[in-house]
Formats: structure tokens, C-alpha cells, sequence
């Protein structure tokens, strides 16, 4: 898997771009006041985007489309199940951390590679790297294509990417 991370990092272009969703769009999602981002701001921008969905159900229903499916290491969620899963890692967790290490943009694409660290309820740490592909349509997500690998936990944790319950 290391080797694969590497050659993902190979792959992100020096010219980064990111679209950021800093205006609110009446019709919700993503608008057309992105702008062009590089290193640490692209970073940054994605890094809130994730914090923002994670802890906001409006933010999710504002940037993913209702026939969003993720795909995560072979498994697939659809949109409400997705909700489901989103859910459930606020119950399991004390506190969840996203640190962006790579991320690209091109029109109608996200890509990223961050670490995800999360303190669970029952006080264990865990650390997951994960490789996502975001395919944006009309302004929202419909599709993310995603593998993760855990750096340090358990290993009942390797599910935590898919979990529902």
C-alpha cells in the first residue's frame, strides 16, 4: 500500500487547483466563486471542507448530490447510507482530525491523500490514511472513490472507512 500512496503522490500535479466553496449558491453545493488555490491554502480549503461535512448534515446535503455513491475499499454507500455512516462515526468517536498531505483539483474532479485521526469513545487512538476521488456534477458530489489504510489502531478499525453500526 505504501508504494501505491507513493505513486498517487507522484501523480499530484505541481500546479494545484481547488474550487472553494466560499459563497453560499441558492441552489446549494458548490458555486462559481472558486478560486485558484496551491500548497498549504489548497491543503487548508480541503481540510475545512472535510471538518465542515463531517460535523454539519446541512454541509453534506449542501455539496453531495442525493445520488451520491462512495465507493470504499470495495464496498459501496449510497447517499443515505452514507448519512448512516456519517452518523455513526460521530457516536464512535471523542474527537476526529483531518490532516490533508496532497490534494489536486481539475474541473469536475477532486483528488486528495490525507490522514484521518481519530481519539474513539472508548478513549483508543486510530490513524487512517486515505486515498479519495471526488467526481463533482452540476456543482455537487456524486461519486468518491476512496481506500484507506490504518497507520495505527486496531484491527477491527480497518472498517471504519464503511462502518454504519
Amino acid at each position: 500500500m505504501y508504494r501505491t500512496l507513493r505513486a498517487f503522490a507522484a501523480l499530484i500535479p505541481i500546479t494545484l487547483m481547488m474550487i472553494a466553496p466560499a459563497q453560499a449558491d441558492p441552489s446549494g453545493g458548490f458555486d462559481t466563486s472558486w478560486t485558484d488555490l496551491r500548497g498549504a491554502a489548497l491543503r487548508s480549503a480541503v481540510e475545512k471542507f472535510y471538518t465542515d461535512t463531517f460535523n454539519d448534515d446541512v454541509q453534506i446535503r449542501r455539496y453531495f448530490s442525493k445520488g451520491y455513491v462512495q465507493n470504499v475499499d470495495g464496498k459501496t454507500l449510497r447517499f443515505d447510507e452514507f448519512l448512516t455512516h456519517v452518523g455513526f462515526l460521530r457516536s464512535a468517536t471523542k474527537s476526529l482530525r483531518f490532516e490533508v498531505i496532497d490534494a489536486a483539483y481539475t474541473p469536475g474532479l477532486l483528488a486528495d491523500r490525507h490522514r484521518v485521526h481519530i481519539v474513539k469513545t472508548s478513549g483508543e487512538s486510530m490513524e487512517a490514511e486515505v486515498l479519495a476521488f471526488f467526481r463533482i456534477e452540476n456543482g455537487r458530489i456524486a461519486e468518491l472513490n476512496e481506500l484507506t489504510q490504518v497507520i495505527k489502531g486496531a484491527a477491527a478499525d480497518r472498517e471504519m472507512g464503511s462502518r454504519v453500526r
